[in-house]
């Protein structure tokens, strides 16, 4: 009897960029084996580009080949290591750090996919835990920044993608290129501006 292979189609799965320094950063060097594999599977097993998902310790438990103590052990490790932090009420999990590790582009599709997983994030202080962590972190990415800045600021997500990018005009252009130059002495003529013609 013949044994039918069948082929699964994978589609829509998303990877997870680890750092290449991952095994020499300062911040590892004290884990242990464990430790190191308890972060890459939670980085790499988060259901979410914003670092919150619903954890469940008895799948965790099942895939990483773990008891359920020793799942509990590790929480309560990286709670202490300040890498996580994990809500009893919603049982939501969150990498402090999520934001500016594991994300390495910006613009308008990164900004469309954490505004809306915002959205489904039921205990809204992991939310901000992870905003406060990034706004420092001059290496992150500049719109994940500007959106972590925005909600700690309004207490939501901004609406559009121009609230932390606004487009100038080119009347706000002129201005801005007219106050770098306010204080040059050697300003002479209006070439030195890029001024279009017909504005002058």
């Amino acid at each position: 009897m013949t044994k039918k292979t069948v082929k699964r189609e994978r589609t829509g799965y998303i990877t997870r960029n680890v750092r290449q320094d991952f095994w020499t950063d300062p911040t590892f060097e004290d884990w242990t084996p464990e430790d190191k594999y308890f972060y890459l599977y939670l980085i790499t097993s988060a259901e979410t580009q914003l670092g919150i998902w619903r954890f469940n310790r008895r799948i965790a438990a099942v895939q990483l080949g773990y008891s359920p103590e020793a799942i509990e052990s590790l929480l309560n490790r990286f709670t202490e290591y300040g890498e996580i932090e994990f809500s009893e009420e919603t049982h939501e999990i969150c990498l402090v750090h999520s934001l500016s590790r594991t994300i390495v582009s910006g613009g308008i599709q990164i900004f469309n996919l954490l505004v809306n997983e915002e959205k489904k994030v039921e205990n809204k202080d992991l939310v901000l835990t992870v905003c406060q962590d990034v706004i420092d972190k001059t290496f992150a990415v500049p719109t994940v920044i500007k959106i972590a800045k925005y909600y700690l600021e309004h207490n939501e997500m901004p609406a559009e993608y121009t609230d932390i990018s606004p487009k100038k005009s080119t009347t706000e252009r002129i201005l801005a290129e007219l106050s770098a130059c306010k204080d040059s002495e050697d300003l002479e003529s209006e070439e030195k501006l890029d001024i279009p013609l017909g504005l002058l």
